[in-house]
């Protein structure tokens, strides 16, 4: 940097910052050049942030040399950038918004095709089709619940059908969907929520379903690192789905899409990143009856197994007041495997038992959470008709896991008796316990879940138990046309007590053609809290 025999006098060196760049301040220091010295190092003070740049280039200059003369006044280095944001974001982002069109389109696969209507309004479903609940769904209670706008969006859907399920049926129909996630990138940690709406159509025939899925998804949330920001995602897609059943024991589905949309990142106090984003998934199942049990009763062992794969990608930002943002590419691809097996028709003194052994397994790669999973429950499910007593206990835990520290298990059991089950009228009694997670076994646990983080932590405080207990008694009402059942409940936990004293009319059967009117009065405490929460719902229902 200096030409002369001996360079002993300071020299002033300045480290100055690129427009646009907020990856460093200007820095002004004072170097040494002593005899037989060729080389000198220097500190440079770096801004640290948590969303990628990209490779960013500082310019030194020596300049007011003493002593010496300067040949070369000006180098460039570069700084390499290895922060998180946005990949982190767009691999979880894109792997929740795939998940949503993979549950949408299986719910068209299940079911027996035919002709009609069904409307659902933030969680309440009018339908006239038989067999269906005209009203049904959540309870209102008017003092702690109130439809808001999400509500309408996530409990919303309908379905409208025309055709016969000989000749082939042609279906349009709607849905929302509301999804959350979390995950963590060395000292990043972020969480999201992924809304999207949803229109449908697909014919069925044969053995073969086949229709498209049209869905606009919106995500918030926001990150913390070495810095705060906010992000926001909205994406347009197309996703085909398809399904074939083999034969009455073996099916296979799939489903595959693109979408394009865009992607907001804003650090605190800072102006707004945007640039354009794109997403391709394909996943793809199959269902097999291994073995099916014979009308007598017996062993029947199913398998459930899916693949799915998602690429999700944003464009570079270079060059706006804001500042710069790096290209993203980010692939997220997992593998599960579920087997069920179950004893159908067991009899021992009067009492049909079904045991059942459930295995999951699951493996997830890729640039979001990975690792692989093996979760297992049991379970036995008995009842007698003749005394109306039945029951169940149910358990699951997770066998093994790559990560240390992790751990989930739960069981739970129920007791009911109802010595006249074919009508609502007489004593009914029903009690329930659980410990721990959800005690269904590996399929519905395990391979359920979008990733592997939502396993709870071993060390947990919380036992997460909930007793909850039902006591009605039916009697005639109006000539013995109706049935009237005052109810007593009363639901502990962990969180809260609550109370509860309802009144039913109904038929005086449970047979299809019925119709239900019921009145809920429920009280809440919760430890710690010295106010009381009380509510009241009216709920009806009816089939025909």
């Amino acid at each position: 940097m200096c030409r002369r025999d001996t360079c002993r006098t300071n020299n002033f060196l300045v480290i100055r910052r690129l427009k646009d760049s907020g990856s460093y301040p200007a820095s002004p220091c004072n170097v040494q050049f002593v005899l037989g010295e060729t080389a000198k190092t220097v500190n440079v003070p770096v801004l640290d942030d948590s969303h990628d740049e990209g490779n960013e280039t500082m310019t030194l200059t020596l300049s007011n040399a003493s002593g010496a003369y300067i040949t070369d006044a000006e180098a460039t280095g570069t700084i390499e950038n290895s922060d998180h944001m946005p990949a982190a974001w767009l691999s979880r982002f894109g792997r929740t918004v795939a998940d949503q069109m993979v549950d949408a389109a299986k719910s068209r696969f299940s079911g027996t095709p035919g002709a009609g209507a069904s409307i659902t309004i933030a969680g309440y479903t009018l339908s006239p089709d038989a067999n269906l609940d005209v009203l049904e769904g959540q309870e209102s209670t008017f003092s702690e619940r109130t439809i808001t706008r999400r509500d309408v969006l996530t409990g919303s859907s309908f379905s409208l059908a025309t055709g016969t399920a000989e000749g082939g049926t042609a279906g349009l129909w709607g849905r929302g969907a509301l999804s959350r996630f979390s995950g963590t990138e060395d000292e990043l940690s972020l969480d999201g929520e992924v809304l999207s709406t949803m229109l449908g159509a697909d014919v069925r025939r044969d053995a073969w379903t086949a229709g498209v899925l049209l869905a606009h998804t919106r995500a918030t949330g926001s990150y913390r690192g070495a810095d705060e920001g906010r992000v926001e995602s909205d994406l347009t897609g197309l996703y085909p789905y398809g399904q074939h059943a083999f034969t009455s024991r073996l099916s296979m589905w799939g489903v595959a899409g693109y979408g394009t949309g865009t992607l907001s990142l804003t650090p605190e106090g800072q102006p707004s990143l945007e640039t354009d984003i794109d997403l391709t998934m394909a996943a793809l199942g199959l269902r097999s009856v291994l073995v099916e049990a014979p009308d007598e009763g017996g062993p029947e062992i199913a398998a459930v197994t899916d693949v799915m794969g998602v690429r999700t990608n944003s464009d570079a930002v270079q060059d706006t007041d804001a500042g710069n943002l790096a290209a993203a590419k980010t692939e997220v691809h997992r593998v599960r495997l579920g087997v069920e097996g179950s004893w159908k028709g067991l009899d021992a003194d009067g009492f049909t038992l079904k045991p059942s052994l459930e295995l999951g397994l699951r493996r997830d790669g890729g640039d979001a959470e990975t690792g692989t999973g093996i979760d297992i429950g049991t379970g036995i499910d008995w009842s007698n008709t003749d005394i109306g007593l039945s029951g169940s206990i149910h358990a699951r835990g997770l066998l093994a896991h790559e990560s240390d520290g992790f751990g989930d298990h739960g069981i739970a059991g129920s007791l009911a008796w109802d010595p006249r089950p074919e009508s609502d009228r007489g004593l009914s009694l029903r009690i329930t316990q659980s410990v721990g997670a959800p005690a269904t076994g590996g399929m519905d646990a395990l391979l359920g879940r979008t990733t592997l983080e939502g396993l709870e932590l071993t060390d947990r405080s919380d036992n997460g138990q909930n007793i909850e207990l039902g006591l009605g008694y039916g009697v005639p009402a109006f000539g013995g046309l109706l049935t009237a059942t005052p109810e007593l409940g009363l639901r502990l936990s962990e969180n809260e007590r609550r109370y509860r004293l309802g009144w039913t009319l109904g038929v005086a059967t449970r047979d299809q053609g019925s119709m239900k009117l019921g009145l809920d009065l429920t009280r809440t405490e919760r430890p710690g809290d010295e106010s009381t929460l009380h509510g009241a719902g009216i709920t009806l229902n009816a089939r025909w």
